[in-house]
Parts: structure tokens; sequence; C-alpha cells
């Protein structure tokens, strides 16, 4: 029990309703206002990467003399090389399968993934055999 009874209860939640809506904060839950009060930490997801499982590489770091992120579309020949061959997906049953951060690498390389190991360069023409794979503990 709060010790605050219905009548004090129903004149604060609308005194706090009307208080949010001044500074343009919206409540989609306004009858969740009264837990407000029990809360210790509060997450703002607006990138959406607390509610979404689809991971998405901006780049790599560590390239340079400096420690900026190169956007994939700038990085070297060599690292895109690296970041297609050093992994393991692999294709079962048509679908490819394998560790999600490695997925959605490939996903924004300009490189393919065939089901024979070998990975195609998009934009250059090249491609590369994975000889072989070696499963790394985490």
């Amino acid at each position: 029990s709060s010790g605050i009874n219905a009548e004090s209860q129903s004149v604060l939640f609308s005194f706090f309703v009307t208080k949010c809506n001044f500074p343009g904060i919206y409540c989609t839950e306004p009858f969740r206002i009264p837990f407000a009060g029990k809360v210790h930490v509060c997450c703002f997801d607006k990138t959406g990467t607390l509610t979404s499982d689809k991971l998405e590489l901006t780049g790599v770091c560590g390239i340079t003399d400096s420690s900026d992120l190169v956007t994939i579309d700038s990085v070297p020949l060599e690292t895109c090389q690296v970041l297609a061959t050093c992994h393991s997906l692999m294709y079962v049953d048509d679908k490819l399968i394998g560790d999600p951060i490695e997925r959605a690498t490939l996903t924004v390389l300009p490189w393919t993934l065939t089901k024979g190991d070998v990975v195609m360069c998009k934009t250059v023409k090249q491609s590369l055999k994975i000889l072989k794979r070696f499963h790394f503990n985490r």
C-alpha cells in the first residue's frame, strides 16, 4: 500500500499527466505513471539497438594511425578480403548460417559467399577460396 488514498492518487495522477505534457513529454500509458518512482534505470533506444536483432556494421577501427572509424566503403581492399574470408559462415540447405555478427559483416561488404566456400567481390574481379576454418573460443 502506498499510504495515499484513492482520491489523492487521482489528483496526483492528473497533476503528473499535465506536468508531462507541458515540456512535450507524451505518455502512451499514463496508468503507469505511479510506477515511475520505482524506476532506477531508464534506457532510451533511439537507434533500435535494444529492440532490434539486426546487427549493422558501420565501419572498422584500428586500420589507420588514429582510432577513427573508417567506413566500409573506404577500407583498403586487404581489409575487405580479411573480413570476407575470416569467418565461420557456411551454407546449409541453401541457407547462410553462422554467427550473427559475421553475417552482418558479410552483408555490408561487396563480397558474396558461395556454397563452395569461395567469396567473390562484386566491385573488383576477384575471388578467394576459404581453405580452412579455425574456430575460436569466445
